[in-house]
Order: C-alpha cells, then sequence, then structure tokens
C-alpha cells in the first residue's frame, strides 16, 4: 500500500515500513511541508502494531539535497514563517521521541537534513557513492536536528567541526570512520543488502526492540528536546541576518553562472 502527499511516500509491508523522499526532480530537496508529512507518516506507523521498523531512503539518485532555497510555493500560499518553523520543529521532535528503531538508507548525496538527522536515528547505511555536507557557514546559518550536540558525541569535536562549521564534504568511506555510517555497500548490491538486514530485525520481538530503545535514547530526550530549541532558536535569528540573504543571493548568482556556461557549450 503507497500512499503520495507531497513528494513524501509511504509504503507498508510485514513487519515494517519505508518512508521515501520522493521529489526526484528537485534532488529531493525539502520543502517546509514535506517536514510535516514525515511527521504525520511516522506517528502513524508509530501506532501501527504490525510495523516494528522504519526505513527511511531517497528515490532517485539523491537522498536529500537538503533545504530548497529557491522553493517560493510557500509565499504563494500565504504560509507564514512561523507555521513553516513549526513543520521543521515538529518533525525533529518526533525523531527525538520516536519509540521503534529507524534505518536510513543513503542512497545518493546527502545534504544539510539530510546529514543531521542522521544523529537521531537508529542505523544508517550508505551506497559507496553516496556524499554528506552540511554547508551552514556557507550559507550563514547554524547547525540544525541537534547536530550541534549528537555529531561531537559521536564523531569527536574535530570531525563534527570539519563537517559542521568548515562545509567539509565527507565521503561514505570517511562517514564511516567517523561513525556515522554503520555500513556502505558498492551500489549495484545496496537495496538488496538494506533489505537483508531489515528482515533480520524485524524476526526480532516489537518489545525487545522498543524497550530497547527506549533504555539507550531515553535518557537523552529531555536534551536532546532542549538542544532543538536553542538550535531553532539561532536558525530564526540566522533567517533574519543579513548574512543568510548574502549568501543566498551568491548561492543563485553561482547557479546562474554554471547554468549560463552550460548553456554557452551546447
Amino acid at each position: 500500500m503507497a500512499m503520495l502527499t507531497n513528494f513524501v511516500l509511504l509504503e507498508k509491508f510485514e513487519g515494517y515500513a519505508i518512508l521515501r523522499i520522493a521529489r526526484p526532480h528537485r534532488k529531493n530537496a525539502m520543502v517546509p511541508k514535506m517536514y510535516g508529512d514525515i511527521s504525520r507518516h511516522l506517528r502513524e506507523v508509530s501506532d501501527d502494531e504490525n510495523i516494528k521498523v522504519v526505513v527511511l531512503t531517497g528515490t532517485g539518485e539523491y537522498f536529500t539535497s537538503g533545504a530548497d532555497l529557491s522553493d517560493s510555493d510557500q509565499r504563494k500560499k500565504g504560509q507564514n514563517k512561523k507555521q513553516q518553523a513549526n513543520h521543521f520543529r515538529d518533525c525533529i521532535e518526533t525523531l527525538i521521541k520516536y519509540p521503534k528503531p529507524i534505518i536510513v538508507a543513503v542512497n545518493g548525496p546527502a545534504i544539510g537534513i539530510g546529514v543531521t538527522l542522521l544523529g537521531l536515528c537508529d542505523v544508517v547505511y550508505a551506497t559507496d557513492d553516496a556524499t554528506f555536507l552540511t554547508p551552514f557557514s556557507r550559507n550563514g546559518m547554524t547547525p540544525e536536528a541537534c547536530s550541534s550536540y549528537t555529531f561531537p558525541k559521536i564523531m569527536g569535536y574535530a570531525k563534527a567541526n570539519e563537517m559542521l562549521l568548515f562545509n567539509r564534504m565527507f565521503s561514505a568511506h570517511e562517514a564511516y570512520i567517523a561513525g556515522l555510517v554503520t555500513e556502505v555497500f558498492p551500489k549495484e548490491v545496496f537495496i538488496a543488502e538494506v533489505q537483508k538486514r531489515v528482515e533480520e530485525l524485524i524476526d526480532n520481538p516489537i518489545k525487545s526492540l522498543v524497550y530497547g530503545k527506549q533504555l539507550i535514547r531515553g535518557p537523552e530526550i529531555p536534551l536532546l528536546l532542549k538542544v532543538n530549541d536553542q538550535e531553532l532558536e539561532r536558525l530564526d535569528e540566522r533567517h533574519q541576518s543579513g548574512d543568510m540573504t548574502l549568501q543566498r543571493e551568491k548561492f543563485f548568482e553561482a547557479r546562474k553562472k554554471i547554468k549560463e556556461a552550460r548553456k554557452a557549450k551546447l
């Protein structure tokens, strides 16, 4: 069974569900309502006793290229910034408090939120051509999705700073060495290998999985919620700053030059 709502696809199978970011024509770039759809689908699956684990993945070549900086649909629809921020906040809080294991299958390049949310999930598998980039300072922004806490904890301050502050792109192998990725598979066998591990996992009793995650993650939930609040407060300031406006203008100008160069070659 499948349901497509604003580029987020939910598929239910025996014992597990797959949540797909399905906007391949835009490299799975995220618009605000997609965060709300992810939260809603996760809550639906959480209440389904037949689902033991959720797999989050992308459609096409990208896992996700992060926030869609060029999106104007929300302004056209009259959705205010507070509503947009609430979608994002709800998504992150849902991930923080989610009771069932979440497996992320990174099927290609991951940018921004596609990287930062990994620290809130339970297992991360990546294809060998996946890359991981969080260009926050380049865009006049700051860390999100509790990555200011989870990344130093996972990979140490030096590696976390390279990624979160210095805009360094990690390869799948580098992300694996840093501890952000659990396993890396060749692209041609990626889906089969992830499927194999999902089937092994759902053979376990649901209560053991839920109670085990609760013991591992539970004590940190209040702290993560506080970190999320602090990050969102700082991001709100960044969104109103001249820094972000300037960096966004640079982004669009650079993209314009790339398109013009491509046209000149035709």
